[in-house]
């Protein structure tokens, strides 16, 4: 109990929260490996019994070892399908920004901003050290992260890592001083999607050819259009396999602002 009890409370307790990301479970994976190695081992302990009195002691054990092992090899498919199809389907925010770390753009001061797709932001490692992420208005209406301070004398010891950045609050209410004018944009990342409607605040930039130039794409699931079962699971783009349950793609881009000479 001691040992099982820490996940199922940490699940109760975001249970009954009203917002719910899967990230605020990540704490508690340990436990939750832990606890399903001990019902394993619970399990595997019933049906390895030799008692005679028992109707698992009745079952041939070459009979009781094929069902488990086939058990065990269907979690660890779907475990690896699953791994698969996430990395497949979600990995594209991973690889546009490569091309900002090429000769073409060395020593390049700009802003690289991002509108709807500002919580795919995966981190600013991802950009040189003379490039800052920033946030253009989209029709997302909470509060955007803050930027780290950059201080270097004058607030202790790494400050970075304390000081709350300016304009925070704990209702997720709007900030307008975290939005940039597009205008200031050098680039900018955005995904495509054929059947998504665009709006005053979210425009298909990808298709605004006059203005930007598209530098990298790398295909990004399109939930909404593909079945669950695609979206679980990682499965093959065959002919073998029905149209409805192929994976829809749209895609996730890295746009540079044309020059004006252009």
């Amino acid at each position: 109990m001691v040992f099982a009890a820490p996940f199922y409370i940490w699940l109760a307790v975001f249970s009954v929260q009203a917002h719910k990301e899967e990230r605020f479970m990540y704490p508690v994976y340990p436990s939750l490996a832990l606890n399903a190695a001990v019902s394993l081992h619970t399990i595997l302990g019933y049906i390895g019994s030799s008692d005679p009195k028992k109707l698992m002691g009745k079952i041939p054990a070459k009979l009781k070892l094929y069902v488990v092992g086939l058990c065990v090899i269907l979690a660890i498919d779907i475990s690896v399908g699953r791994t698969i199809g996430i990395v497949d389907a979600y990995r594209a925010p991973l690889q546009v920004y490569a091309p900002l770390h090429e000769a073409r753009f060395a020593n390049t001061e700009a802003n690289v901003c991002l509108g709807k797709e500002w919580y795919r932001f995966p981190s600013s490692y991802f950009l040189p050290s003379g490039m800052r992420a920033k946030f253009v208005k989209s029709a997302f209406d909470g509060l955007l992260p803050g930027q780290f301070t950059e201080a270097k004398t004058g607030f202790g010891f790494f400050p970075g890592t304390w000081l709350i950045p300016s304009g925070m609050n704990d209702q997720n209410i709007e900030d307008s001083s975290k939005h940039t004018d597009i205008e200031h944009c050098s680039f900018l990342v955005d995904s495509h999607f054929a059947k998504m409607q665009p709006s005053t605040l979210e425009p298909k930039y990808v298709e605004d050819i006059e203005t930007w130039e598209v530098v990298q794409c790398s295909r990004f699931l399109d939930a909404s259009q593909t079945h669950i079962l695609a979206r679980l699971l990682w499965l093959p783009d065959l002919e073998a396999i029905p149209a409805r349950y192929r994976r829809r793609w749209g895609r996730h881009c890295l746009l540079k602002r044309r020059s004006e000479s252009a």
